[in-house]
């Protein structure tokens, strides 16, 4: 009988293997998320001079149109009449808001693209729109004794002058009411706010914008530092509400309610507007 191996060797007999499982990937810390880029102080000083730049244009080319259409009909414009003035402020003051929102939305949409109304601050926020509406006459009655203890000046302001016409009066109601504290607030405390706040904290986010907020109304109320004084402070209210809530849709209503109070007070108790 033959043996099964006649060179007497045999193949190794392979044991099975442990599946080996892959190495593991070498350690690395999370990586913190990134977080959009926004617009910033380059971007406030580009708006700012463009808005300087659209003003003067627009009031160039109001003197320009008034005196082009007196030697074209042959009737003498003054300037200073109400009726003269009151009008063209309003148009100046619309076209050169106008131009303000399309920079603004510009920088937003275009340039960063952020979707404009949550970046800009048009988002809900907690309470009743009722309540913020309601605020606005209880903070122009907070006024009125405030503004009462400081020295008074016996010359009317400009802004008096214009209300004295019935039609003006109208007119800068309409403005003041529904379209100032719309695109007001969305220039503050909107577009300047959030600049502020990211690189100072809120609460220089709020006096910041209050004091340039009372700055700009500077002219229509003749410079005087006691109504520059009261505005600072309700621009002030106007920020903390940005900053409590959010939000600028609350700041808004206030701002339009206030604004409401004081035309109101105005046309039913006559000369009171400085009280105001």
């Amino acid at each position: 009988m033959e043996p099964d191996n006649p060179t007497g060797s045999y193949a190794p007999i392979e044991l099975p293997r442990e599946p080996t499982s892959p190495a593991p990937p070498p350690f690395e810390p999370p990586s913190t998320p990134v977080q959009p880029e926004t617009w910033g102080y380059l971007d406030l000083v580009f708006l700012i001079v463009f808005a300087v730049v659209a003003l003067v244009m627009l009031l160039v080319l109001g003197g320009a149109v008034l005196h082009g259409l007196s030697f074209a009909f042959g009737f003498e414009v003054n300037i200073e009449e109400p009726r003269v003035q009151g009008p063209l402020n309003i148009a100046i003051s619309m076209l050169m808001w106008a131009a303000v929102f399309t920079f603004i939305y510009l920088i937003i949409s275009v340039k960063y693209q952020l979707r404009f109304g949550p970046a800009i601050g048009w988002v809900r926020f907690e309470g009743s729109p009722v309540r913020y509406l309601w605020s606005g006459p209880l903070l122009a009655i907070v006024v009125v004794p405030l503004s009462a203890l400081l020295p008074k000046v016996d010359e009317k302001l400009p802004f008096e002058l214009l209300l004295e016409d019935p039609m003006v009066m109208a007119l800068l109601a309409v403005f003041g009411v529904l379209i100032a504290p719309v695109v007001e607030e969305m220039f503050f405390r909107g577009f300047m706010f959030p600049v502020f706040e990211r690189s100072l904290g809120l609460v220089f986010a709020v006096l910041a914008t209050s004091a340039v907020f009372s700055l700009v109304h500077g002219m229509q109320y003749g410079w005087r530092w006691q109504n520059l004084l009261m505005l600072l402070g309700v621009g002030a209210v106007f920020g903390t509400l940005r900053a409590r809530t959010g939000s600028i849709l609350p700041s808004t209503l206030v701002h339009a309610s206030y604004n409401a109070t004081l035309f109101a007070a105005v046309y039913l108790a006559g000369d009171q507007l400085e009280k105001l």
